[in-house]
């Protein structure tokens, strides 16, 4: 995601990939941390996301020292939805 800001930024620029980096999601029913409703190609879809371990605390600390920049392969309605 880029930042909409005009301000310079003196942080270094990580960029941490979405899928099977810092999730794991499937649209298979399956025991996880959190369910989505997506829209992708005007169907809804239910996707089963699960975290990589202690997530939360290493983006709080990362973007102390760090720009941070989420990529992701999949489709832009996918993305939005999960980040």
């Amino acid at each position: 995601l880029i930042s909409n800001t005009l301000e310079p930024v003196n942080k270094k620029l990580l960029v941490l990939d979405l899928d099977e980096t810092l999730i794991h999601s499937t649209f298979n029913e399956c025991y996880c941390d959190k369910q989505l409703q997506i829209v992708m190609n005007n169907q809804k879809f239910t996707s089963y996301l699960n975290y990589r371990p202690y997530l939360d605390q290493f983006l709080l600390t990362a973007q102390q020292w760090y720009e941070i920049v989420i990529f992701s392969a999949s489709i832009k309605e996918y993305c939005d939805t999960i980040v």
